[in-house]
């Protein structure tokens, strides 16, 4: 396993592109609902809305998971973890939908359904509520060693759990939404000792929750 360095920015602005994709969708939407009714029904209208939503809000967890997917933080580096989902967490903000489609429906509203909002953090096991909707599960795999170095291997779920509420005139469509998807991560305790390796892994989990606010 080699270790790897990231830039943040990169995972920023790939988490991004779905917005500047959505844009040019809303408007296209905007120009087929000024055209009712002789085209388009109001109900067909607030359909596409929340299909064009759903779409972006999975594509956006996908691309999550296939960014941090085998990626390698050092244990003193957890803020680069805790910016990951930062960005996550901002990307899929109900604020950026409403805007997008001001014009094109009523309303639209992207809320996180009720789950425990506690955060736990161990070396064992994790849970980490996102305040959008998304829940982040994480579970010790194995240990591996490369290079002298010992690497804690963690299998990571990201569960998007939300509710989509579209409006236009007397016409709504309102659905709840929740996935799933897997991916895995690598902390690298820089050490070889098996005792120092676990403290390490303490003090990123610690920091993390610390970075996380």
């Amino acid at each position: 396993m080699d270790e790897k360095g990231y830039v943040l920015s990169e995972v920023g602005m790939l988490l991004l592109i779905p917005l500047m994709i959505m844009i040019p969708i809303a408007l296209s939407l905007q120009e087929e609902g000024s055209q009712i009714p002789t085209t388009f029904t109001k109900s067909d209208v607030v359909f596409r809305t929340f299909e064009s939503i759903r779409n972006d809000i999975e594509q956006k967890a996908i691309r999550f998971s296939d960014n941090i997917y085998n990626k390698t933080y050092k244990y003193n580096e957890s803020q680069l973890f805790a910016e990951d989902l930062k960005n996550l967490n901002n990307n899929i903000s109900g604020d950026i939908y409403e805007d997008a489609y001001a014009g094109v429906v009523d309303s639209v509203k992207v809320e996180a359904n009720n789950y425990p909002k506690t955060r736990d953090l161990t070396n064992e096991s994790g849970y980490i509520p996102l305040t959008n909707g998304i829940q982040i599960i994480y579970n010790y795999e194995n240990t591996t060693i490369t290079n002298n170095t010992i690497y804690y291997k963690y299998r990571i779920t990201i569960t998007v759990n939300v509710t989509i509420d579209v409006i236009k005139a007397n016409a709504r469509h309102k659905e709840t939404c929740e996935y799933s998807f897997g991916s895995l991560i690598f902390i690298n305790t820089a050490t070889n000792n098996n005792t120092t390796a676990e403290e390490n892994i303490r003090t990123f989990f610690n920091n993390l929750g610390s970075k996380l606010g």
